[in-house]
């Protein structure tokens, strides 16, 4: 938190879960356990509401049927990956404890990337007052020229 005019300022962060599984009724099981933890947490809040859809992977093998090397029939087997966005925000303290219960509790079936993006104010990097900018090092070999 940060003290600025009178009243609290959040570190603010924006976090985002792609969900990953093979089958798309764990993926779908997992997802309503996650979207349901989210919205009992107090200072939490979704951006989008239902998960959304990435475009699945698709990953084609091709396998002889028999052992014989010139033959021409083959097998084709295909795994799908399907996946899903979710995308919340919220202040840092609680979205951490978020991400460490999801961490500790998300399903076998499924695997998880997390994405964050923390967003300070632009007071606590840049200050943009007169007397900071003549003791800055790059201004003080100047300074001290004009006042010789």
């Amino acid at each position: 938190f940060f003290f600025r005019f009178g009243c609290w300022i959040m570190t603010f962060k924006r976090v985002e879960l792609i969900f990953q599984s093979y089958s798309a009724a764990m993926l779908n099981f997992g997802l309503r356990r996650v979207t349901n933890a989210l919205s009992i947490v107090p200072g939490i809040r979704m951006v989008v509401r239902v998960p959304a859809p990435i475009k699945t992977k698709h990953r084609k093998l091709s396998v002889q049927k028999s052992p014989f090397v010139h033959k021409k029939a083959h097998r084709t087997l295909q795994q799908d990956l399907h996946r899903r966005l979710i995308v919340f925000e919220g202040d840092s303290a609680i979205t951490n404890k978020f991400i460490r219960y999801l961490r500790a509790n998300i399903d076998v079936t499924l695997s998880c990337k997390v994405t964050e993006h923390s967003f300070y104010p632009a007071s606590k990097f840049y200050s943009l007052t007169t007397s900071n900018l003549a003791t800055a090092p790059c201004n003080q070999k100047i300074t001290s020229e004009k006042n010789s």
